[in-house]
């Protein structure tokens, strides 16, 4: 059975508010009852934005048009990786849809809901959301009941959110095999709905409000890795004879 955030992003998952020029940015929280349990997304004045528990070395960054993992490297020092490498990295190890399924032009495909039952309406953190109950799961179907918002000002937080569930999902890949491809799809079609207030029992927003949110915040720590050094960190190990 998976909890959670992981009702949504496979074993693994997780937040933002649109920038307006009379602040400096803006942040959203949302708490959960699986790792991380709290998620912060910070969006600068610019709409770059980043995603992570709170002082956590591994966290996500969007910098313009470019979604990017940072992370602990093996000698400690910190490391960015482009998600869309990442994901051409590994779709030399799966079936060639997963090689696309990350492009931006795969991400602006509309998705059609996963099997939905509309309900009532409920305010979560001050927002209004149309609750919905969500069967998803293929094989082994689930149904949990969400909140979903369709309020402007909360579409950069279900774009944050998403990003960030859809690298957890590609880092799960290589154990997940074809079904990655799948949820990623399920996902998607989740979001469709609108931005996620909550997931009764799993997850829920918190706050979402303005906040400064200094440059740095969104800033790349470090060059991102080439695609020629993913690939060889990515590649099977050869096999002993």
């Amino acid at each position: 059975m998976r909890t959670g955030w992981a009702l949504l992003a496979g074993p693994l998952l997780t937040g933002l508010l649109l920038a307006t020029p009379a602040v400096a940015g803006m942040k959203a929280v949302y708490d959960g009852e699986s790792e991380p349990r709290r998620l912060e997304i910070e969006i600068a004045d610019n709409g770059d934005f980043r995603v992570g528990a709170p002082d956590a070395p591994q966290y996500a960054l969007q910098v313009g048009q470019t979604f990017y993992l940072v992370q602990p490297g093996p000698d400690g020092a910190t490391e960015v990786v482009r998600v869309d490498d990442l994901a051409a990295a590994l779709g030399k190890e799966m079936p060639p849809l997963f090689a696309t399924l990350f492009s931006e032009a795969a991400r602006a495909q509309p998705a059609a809901p996963p099997k939905v039952v509309k309900g009532g309406t409920r305010t979560v953190a001050g927002f209004s959301g149309q609750v919905y109950k969500i069967t998803m799961g293929g094989s082994q179907p689930e149904t949990a009941e969400f909140v979903m918002s369709r309020a402007p000002e909360l579409e950069p937080v279900g774009k944050a959110i998403g990003l960030f569930m859809e690298s957890t999902m590609l880092l799960a890949a290589p154990l997940l095999g074809h079904m990655a491809t799948e949820m990623v799809k399920e996902m998607r079609g989740v979001f469709s709905l609108g931005t996620p207030l909550e997931a009764v029992g799993r997850f829920r927003l918190l706050s979402a409000g303005a906040a400064d949110v200094p440059a740095a915040r969104v800033a790349l720590p470090a060059e991102p890795l080439s695609l020629e050094e993913i690939i060889k960190r990515t590649a099977p190990a050869p096999q002993a004879q």
